[in-house]
């Protein structure tokens, strides 16, 4: 009695089991199991929303477009003020662009500047006003002379830092960094280490 109670219960689960695989497979098909009343009309307004929920980059969606990597030669400075969390460009700022055609990986000096707050910044640290002021300074010396530049930076600040990789760095930083040209300074950079001046050294 007990054997062939269990035969009826595998065979039972078998039955459930090909039913699912069978509903499972309508599914991927695009063919749904249970179509309410209506649900096609809905279906359909819903693939025909606005196309700015779908489009890429750059097709007419609303992610901003590219400017070329390493405009002027001079690098692109990011605004420490921008949130590229706003979802609009008012009030917030705007989102970081992406990269698509920088390379992979490149090697970089940076100058550093901390203040309070800082990671790693020490406990009397200037203040982010102060900071910004001198990371402005040394932005006018790292231009004409980079090295000069790193020795009048704060302890971290070196002419080659070694080869950093894309998608390690915070998305402003990274901006900043893989859009310029080689031997090109960038603007000054808010990081949560403090102010950067960056070099792309290859």
């Amino acid at each position: 009695m007990n054997v062939a109670t269990s035969i009826k219960t595998l065979v039972g689960m078998a039955a459930a089991l090909l039913g699912w695989l069978a509903i499972h497979e309508r599914d991927e098909a695009g063919i749904s199991s249970v179509t309410p009343a209506g649900s096609a009309s809905s279906a359909a307004s819903s693939s025909a929303s606005s196309p700015t929920d779908s489009a890429s980059p750059g097709a007419g969606g609303n992610a901003p477009s590219e400017p070329s990597p390493g405009t002027g030669g001079q690098g692109v400075g990011i605004d420490p003020d921008l949130d590229p969390d706003a979802e609009d460009g008012s009030g917030g700022g705007v989102a970081v662009p992406t990269l698509q055609d920088a390379p992979k990986s490149v090697e970089f000096g940076v100058v550093l500047v901390q203040y309070s707050g800082a990671q790693g910044a020490k406990k009397d640290a200037r203040s982010k006003a102060e900071a910004q002021k001198l990371a402005e300074e040394l932005l006018t010396v790292a231009r004409d002379d980079f090295e000069a530049a790193v020795k009048k930076g704060d302890p971290g600040s070196v002419t080659s830092a070694g080869k950093m990789f894309r998608g390690i760095l915070e998305p402003n930083v990274e901006y900043a960094l893989f859009s310029l040209e080689e031997g090109a300074v960038s603007g000054v950079v808010d990081t949560p280490r403090g102010f950067w001046i960056i070099k792309r050294t290859d």
